[in-house]
Order: structure tokens, then C-alpha cells, then sequence
């Protein structure tokens, strides 16, 4: 008869989903016979209904001392087993983890995971590369590119950007723990920065893998790549939480502050970025975009933002029918050619305005641009208002096109 010990252990281990071979190696190395292994493996057919919490080994009576010293090390699993337990398992995984010494470990899960994502993301490039080839008659591009196959450059400069994101992403980790490790001290973390690398890597298995793998299958349908991708987001911090809770042994609450405040500040300071380059771009922060050309109607005088080099426009005005006008002028010291303006004032999309002049304009030049059969949305008179304006134009010997983008505000006119 096995010994029941052993039975049982096997039993929870199958429950937390370790494999066989697992199981028979931590056995072995805690000083069992095999005969013995075999005989409880065969006696364990039935799951144990165990919890989360990590197995401890039962030992036999003697053990030499060789299988005594290495007993912490043979408890962690190997990189494929990890994996498995980052998606099913976290809790045992990063029970299982806790004695694992340097960074060799979790760099090498974390190039498994890489190196799954590349092939996933491999597949798609493939796919889409041959989409382009199939649509386009002669299947090659000018320029830098001129007469390579559609299919070989997308593929090239695919593989090309999974190398570079690659390279960046294993740093990214160092410095992305680094981070994490700063928040863990303050919230009263004590088990060193590998624990929190541990953590960090350990946790972000999962996304790595499912996230190029629902673009696939989703990047057409853009609301749901948007929910699945925050579900996993949630995840991975769920994940970090648990790894900053076991492998510091910190409260829920210590663990949950230390991963949500760095990530709140992150995006804190991206909405920040974000909005000053809008107010830049948009003119808010610059003095000499204020114009004061627009006529003063009811009390508020017309305000525009933003335009940048274009130039301010010279006047608009807005009427309760839905016209709207506005008089561009070229800012530039050189001609320009205008290909596009639009206004964004009215709910089913942006309105094109159109000139019966051309859109060429010479420096200091001018070009009034009115609503034609799409009009604006009806306002009554006296309303204020305030909508932006997009130009598309491209200078003489430029190279690329341009758009730039302005606000003009005021009251609707009659």
C-alpha cells in the first residue's frame, strides 16, 4: 500500500494543476523511491478538492543529505510548467517561486512568453501581407522600395519592429520593476527588488501571449478589441497585486497601493502630456492666436486658437440655418496649395467647405471657404458657439502634405 502521504500530496498537486512529471521529479528529489512514487501515482486517481495555497513535500524517514540541500530549488517549476500556472494558477506559481534566486528564471519565462507573441505576431503579418499582395495588381511599391513585393516588405519591416520591441521589452522590464520596486518600499515591501522582478515578469505572461492574439482575431471589430484588451489589462494588475502580495508578504491593501499608485501617476502624467500638446497645437498657450479680426457680436468677441504657421483666419461666421464661412489666409512665406478644410459642427461628422477660388495661395494671400450642400447643425441666433477647423494644404517644394488644426468661437449670427 502507498504510503498516504505521498497519495495525498500527488492528489493536491493534480488539483493545482501541476503536471506528472513535476510531481515525480519533486518527489524524487526530496529522497522518495521510485518504486514508491509509482505505486501512489497509480493510487491517486481522484482529485483532492484542495485550494490555492502551495503543496509542502512530505519527506520519508531518511533522505540523504544531497536531496535535503537541493529540496527548495526542485519545488520550482520549469519554465513550461510556469507558464501553465501564470495562466490557471498564480497563486502556486508564485507560492512556488519565492525561493528562486536571481534574474536567469523569470528572463528565461519571459522570452518564452516573447518568443510566443512573436510567432503569433509573425502569423498576422504574414496574413495581412499576403491580404495586400492579393489586393494590389502589381504587388510592388516606388521609392526606397521600388519593384520588392508588397508581401516581402510588410513581412521585412514586421520582423524588423519584433526584434527592436524585443530588445526594448527585456529592458523594459528592469526598468518597469525598478519603478514598481520604489512604490513596494514605500508601502512597506522588505524582500528586495528580485521579488518585485519576479513579480512583474511572472504577471505579465499572460497579456504578452492573449493580447496579439485578440488583435488578430478582433482588429475589425474595434469595440470589442477595446473591451478584451482592458479585461486584460485588469488581469495583469490583478496578477501583480497577487506576486507583490505573496513574494513581499505585504497586505492586500500594501500590495494593491503599491501597484495602482505608480499606474495612476503614469497615466496622470500622460493626460498631462497629452493635454499640453493639444493646447500647444491647438494655440492655447501662444498669445498671437487670439484674433481679434471676427467682428463682436452680442458682446463676445470672435476668438480663434491654434492654426500654427498657417496663420490666422481672417473672418468667419456662423448662421442659424447652418452656413458657416471662414476666410483663410497663407501664412507662409511661400505658396501653398489647399487641399481640404473641414468643420467639425455637426453631430453625423465633419462638414467639407468648399471655395470658388482655387486653392492655391500665394504668400499673404486669402481664400474664402463656405458650407455647400452639408451644412453645419441649425442654431438659433445669438447662441455662442466654438468648432474646430482642419486644413489640409502641402508648400511649394514640400515634400509631404500638412494639416493643421484651429478652433474659432462666437455667436450665431442670423
Amino acid at each position: 500500500m502507498a504510503d498516504q502521504r505521498v497519495v495525498e500530496y500527488i492528489r493536491r498537486c493534480m488539483e493545482l494543476g501541476h503536471s506528472v512529471d513535476l510531481i515525480r521529479q519533486n518527489l524524487l528529489n526530496s529522497g522518495w523511491d521510485n518504486d514508491a512514487i509509482e505505486e501512489a501515482l497509480r493510487e491517486s486517481g481522484a482529485l483532492y478538492s484542495g485550494n490555492s495555497e502551495q503543496v509542502s513535500l512530505p519527506y520519508p524517514e531518511t533522505r540523504n543529505s544531497h536531496a535535503d540541500a537541493s529540496r527548495s530549488d526542485s519545488a520550482i517549476p520549469g519554465t513550461l510548467e510556469k507558464l501553465k500556472l501564470s495562466i490557471l494558477h498564480p497563486n502556486t506559481l508564485f507560492e512556488s517561486v519565492k525561493e528562486e534566486k536571481g534574474f536567469i528564471g523569470p528572463l528565461k519565462f519571459y522570452i518564452l512568453v516573447l518568443a510566443i507573441n512573436f510567432v503569433i505576431t509573425a502569423l498576422f503579418y504574414l496574413a495581412v501581407g499576403a491580404m495586400l499582395s492579393a489586393a494590389s495588381s502589381a504587388a510592388t511599391t516606388n521609392g526606397i522600395f521600388s519593384g520588392m513585393p508588397i508581401f516581402a516588405i510588410v513581412l521585412g519591416l514586421g520582423m524588423l519592429s519584433l526584434i527592436v520591441s524585443a530588445i526594448g521589452a527585456i529592458v523594459g522590464t528592469f526598468i518597469g520593476a525598478a519603478v514598481l520596486h520604489i512604490f513596494a518600499l514605500i508601502f512597506g515591501a522588505k524582500k528586495g527588488y528580485q521579488n518585485t522582478y519576479k513579480a512583474f515578469v511572472y504577471s505579465s505572461g499572460p497579456i504578452i501571449i492573449l493580447l496579439p492574439l485578440a488583435f488578430g482575431l478582433f482588429f475589425l471589430l474595434s469595440t470589442v478589441y477595446i473591451i478584451i484588451n482592458l479585461l486584460l489589462y485588469v488581469w495583469v494588475i490583478a496578477l501583480m497585486v497577487k506576486g507583490m502580495k505573496i513574494l513581499h508578504e505585504l497586505s492586500l491593501g500594501r500590495a494593491l497601493a503599491s501597484v495602482l499608485t505608480p499606474i495612476l501617476i503614469g497615466l496622470a502624467v500622460l493626460f498631462l502630456a497629452f493635454w499640453t500638446l493639444m493646447s500647444f497645437t491647438l494655440g492655447a498657450f501662444n498669445p498671437s492666436a487670439i484674433v481679434g479680426e471676427g467682428s463682436d457680436y452680442g458682446g463676445m468677441k470672435q476668438i480663434a486658437t491654434g492654426f500654427a504657421s498657417l496663420g490666422k483666419p481672417l473672418s468667419w461666421s456662423y448662421a442659424s440655418d447652418g452656413s458657416f464661412r471662414i476666410v483663410l489666409k497663407n501664412g507662409f512665406s511661400v505658396p501653398i496649395t489647399i487641399t481640404n478644410v473641414t468643420a467639425d459642427c455637426n453631430p453625423a461628422g465633419l462638414v467639407t467647405l468648399y471655395s470658388a477660388k482655387s486653392g492655391n495661395l500665394a504668400p499673404n494671400d486669402f481664400a474664402e471657404y463656405r458650407t455647400s450642400g452639408e451644412k453645419c447643425l441649425p442654431l438659433s441666433q445669438g447662441k455662442p458657439y466654438s468648432l474646430g477647423i482642419g486644413v489640409s494644404y502641402q508648400q511649394e517644394g514640400g515634400a509631404f502634405p500638412m494639416r493643421e488644426f484651429g478652433v474659432v468661437s462666437g455667436r450665431v449670427n442670423g
